[in-house]
């Protein structure tokens, strides 16, 4: 195990950090857990022998290259014939023995998105002693992206395949707690916990499109124009997501599938999203166990409310880790010919 000790930083002592065989990092050392990210997060440089950080460029320090806040996923793994790139946080020993008895927590993006849309969540977690891992899907961020015709087809199978693959290898407890947000992949993962309910023991869905009627974002509907010439060039942003929107992906049978689900839920919604109605997530339960509960945050979340403001969800994640109740949804709401329903 690696000893190092990690400069102050304005407003944090300085800390004591130990390095297992595993790969987890555990941070002693005083001054609060995380407060508010990037700051309290924030690390001055390291002293490993692969410090190659990049320079935040509010604070002129170099963040480390394992820290959450790196532009670039700092661990990586090969599962299943992929390389993955991955984020994990560091984890507050002192707070660590209060969190003792809570799951670890693998946090999945969606489509077109990256790991680094839940470095505040992942900082904030270990600051509360949980254990936290983020993945950069095939095709995303760090991680590998095979050419398309190849054993990867970015087909759902191999997408959930690949996730099998990933959750088997990767060093976290299980059952853990899986928390999913964003469009496509996302489904894709619903669906494969639907089929792992011994590795997943609680399920935590942010923004997530769980109604047929949710539309697709317009970056991603160019892929489904019905005129070839008018979809994107196959170098634009999104490159062989084709593979992915191949008929619609909300006739993914995530609705069936969850009206067997027993495991401890909780959906979460940033209510100000301009693609998905929080409404959504209400008609979603009209035929779900009451194991199935959902709220939002009194704070104007979006379509990602990790990277709107990790802060406001930080507290609901961590009581619904505990097991505790969800506060009363936050949604406003109206009454309308139809009874009430939410704005």
């Amino acid at each position: 195990m690696q000893l190092q000790r990690t400069a102050n930083v304005p407003g944090r002592s300085g800390s004591l950090r130990a390095r297992g065989s595993d790969g987890r990092v555990v941070v002693a050392g005083r001054g609060s857990a995380v407060a508010r990210a990037p700051t309290v997060s924030v690390r001055a440089v390291e002293v490993e022998s692969d410090v190659d950080g990049e320079i935040d460029p509010m604070t002129g320090m170099v963040i480390a290259r394992t820290s959450t806040l790196n532009p670039v996923a700092g661990y990586t793994l090969q599962a299943g014939g992929l390389d993955w790139a991955y984020r994990r946080n560091e984890v507050d020993a002192g707070a660590a023995a209060a969190a003792a008895g809570l799951a670890d927590v693998l946090l999945l993006h969606g489509l077109g998105s990256s790991s680094y849309s839940y470095r505040n969540t992942l900082a904030l977690l270990g600051g509360s002693g949980v254990s936290a891992v983020a993945p950069d899907w095939p095709g995303h961020g760090d991680s590998a992206k095979p050419a398309p015709g190849g054993k990867f087809d970015y087909s759902e199978a191999a997408y959930t395949a690949a996730l099998d693959s990933f959750v088997a290898a990767v060093d976290l407890k299980k059952p853990l707690t899986l928390v999913v947000q964003g469009f496509v992949l996302s489904q894709y993962a619903l669906l494969w916990a639907a089929e792992h309910p011994g590795v997943v023991g609680r399920l935590l869905i942010l923004n997530t499109p769980l109604a047929a009627s949710t539309k697709l974002r317009p970056e991603l509907a160019a892929y489904k124009n019905p005129i070839p010439f008018l979809r994107p060039k196959p170098d634009a942003p999104f490159d062989g997501t084709l593979f992915n929107m191949s008929g619609s992906p909300y006739a993914m049978q995530v609705d069936d599938a969850y009206t067997r689900w027993r495991q401890p839920t909780l959906l979460l919604w940033g209510s100000n999203d301009p693609f998905m109605d929080a409404r959504s997530a209400f008609d979603f339960l009209e035929t779900k166990r009451t194991n199935m509960k959902t709220t939002t945050v009194a704070a104007k979340l979006g379509h990602c409310p990790q990277e709107d403001f990790a802060e406001a969800l930080h507290d609901p994640i961590m009581s619904f880790l505990r097991g505790e109740e969800p506060k009363t949804s936050k949604v406003a709401m109206r009454m309308t010919k139809r009874g009430l329903e939410g704005m």
